[in-house]
């Protein structure tokens, strides 16, 4: 697998499409966890920004109102359990939207975890808020905070939030949003909940290739994810894989 360019060599991140599902991805988890803690317990930070309601100037219906509110219900439950499955009493979890904290707040937010986790949820509304404090996450990961992002949270990772254009529960509030940049945490683009065995790809045309392996109930005709420039690079995870980023390498896991 070819080397993919990260904020700075201490950061590692776990991007899933569905959190830590399989036992490679615990495992991986539990490292993450003792390399960050130096207590007996952990810390995980859980932002929970892409649970956020959309506000009365997102014009957005009411029908993708509660449909949002029922995928952050469902996200949060999902979220809680394998956390609970992966770290059990090992781990102190604060959830918290820190979106529209002031500076100082976010910082001592992140200053206090020992492990960032960005749960599923509504990618663009979890870039709408994050990206205020976007230079603050990245400046925490260049100073080793791990990462774990599932579903959304793998998304906003990548270099665009362009891949959410594939998933259906993603209402976007702002037409704005569809094309803004991710954390940029690696240089690819993150396509998560794919169908199919082949995710290592190193894609010269996105669209033909990725629109083979659509998310559920997504037709490949309706796909509008588009890449920023020929050659982009491009995973594609499925529900049992997760890309595993440290020290500027990548795995499958």
């Amino acid at each position: 697998m070819k080397q993919v360019p990260v904020i700075s060599s201490r950061a590692e991140l776990l991007l899933t499409s569905g959190g830590t599902t399989t036992d490679a991805m615990k495992e991986r988890l539990l490292a993450m966890g003792r390399i960050a803690g130096n207590t007996s317990k952990i810390n995980v930070l859980r932002l929970a920004d892409g649970w956020q309601p959309f506000d009365e100037f997102s014009q957005v219906g009411l029908s993708a109102q509660v449909e949002h509110q029922a995928e952050s219900l469902a996200a949060r439950l999902w979220s809680r359990r394998y956390l609970r499955w992966c770290l059990g009493k090992r781990a102190t979890i604060s959830t918290e939207t820190i979106g529209s904290k002031s500076p100082a707040e976010t910082r001592r937010a992140l200053s206090s975890a020992d492990l960032l986790l960005i749960p599923g949820g509504n990618t663009y509304q979890t870039i709408r808020y994050l990206g205020r404090c976007s230079a603050l996450i990245q400046e925490a990961i260049a100073d080793g905070l791990p990462y774990v992002g599932e579903s959304a949270g793998s998304i906003i990772a990548g270099k665009t939030v362009k891949p959410a254009s594939l998933e259906p529960a993603d209402t976007c509030p702002d037409p704005a949003l569809l094309g803004v940049p991710g954390l940029n945490l690696i240089e690819a683009d993150v396509v998560v909940h794919a169908r199919g065995e082949q995710s290592d790809w190193d894609i010269k045309d996105p669209l033909a290739r990725v629109t083979k392996m659509v998310l559920e109930s997504v037709a490949s005709d309706s796909a509008t994810y588009q890449p920023d420039e020929a050659g982009t690079v491009v995973y594609a995870l499925t529900e049992t894989q997760a890309l595993s980023v440290s020290h500027g390498k990548a795995q499958l896991i």
